[in-house]
């Protein structure tokens, strides 16, 4: 039986029923980490593998494998996070899946081959598929049906912004602290999302 919580996430609000705006602003920081997560580490991941390989041509190549190790992650794993969280609730597999990304940039940031990042990416990327089928139900059960729509385009908007801030952050703390310490700060960032998800989960 699911917590109270849970089946409250998953029931329709009536067709003329108010937003609560907190929780959906949750969820699109929530989906914007999603790319945020992935696109940090882009300004930096030339260098950083070329500390680990040499030679332009392998150092390009595991930059890309690098780069599309968790967007393959997400794609294997998110149908069945998806399936995961109709049985036991969007918000435990969206909290959930928060933690265990921003724990798995805490290795990444003390690899000692090329091969443990692509790895690490992967496995994060896994973690990062359960985000947004969760997102996207949470944010259905919780809007009138008139402003569905209009919701879930604020949530893709709220992705592109992650594609935006996610490199620049990373280039900042890149350029003022060196290149292990964005995925440091990328895993802060991941937990306290994952924190005030939990509260909203308690709520």
């Amino acid at each position: 039986m699911l917590p109270a919580t849970s089946r409250a996430s998953q029931q329709p609000h009536p067709e003329a029923g108010p937003v609560n705006h907190s929780l959906i602003r949750l969820m699109w920081l929530s989906g914007m980490l999603l790319i945020f997560a992935s696109m940090s580490i882009e300004p930096i991941i030339t260098l950083y593998v070329g500390e680990f390989v040499q030679g332009d041509h392998q150092i390009t190549l595991i930059a890309g494998l690098v780069m599309s190790a968790a967007a393959l992650g997400t794609v294997l794993a998110a149908p069945r996070l998806g399936r995961l969280a109709d049985r036991v609730g969007h918000w435990q597999v969206l909290t959930g899946g928060l933690v265990v990304s921003g724990l798995l940039l805490i290795p990444q940031a003390f690899i000692t081959a090329a091969w443990q990042l692509v790895l690490l990416r992967f496995l994060m990327g896994m973690a990062l598929g359960g985000l947004m089928p969760c997102i996207t139900a949470i944010i259905r059960h919780n809007v009138p049906g008139s402003q569905v729509g209009r919701m879930l385009g604020y949530s893709t908007s709220a992705q592109y912004i992650g594609q935006v801030s996610g490199p620049l952050f990373g280039g900042l703390v890149g350029g003022a602290f060196g290149m292990r310490p964005v995925f440091l700060a990328t895993c802060v960032v991941m937990l306290f999302c994952a924190w005030l998800n939990w509260r909203g989960m308690k709520k």
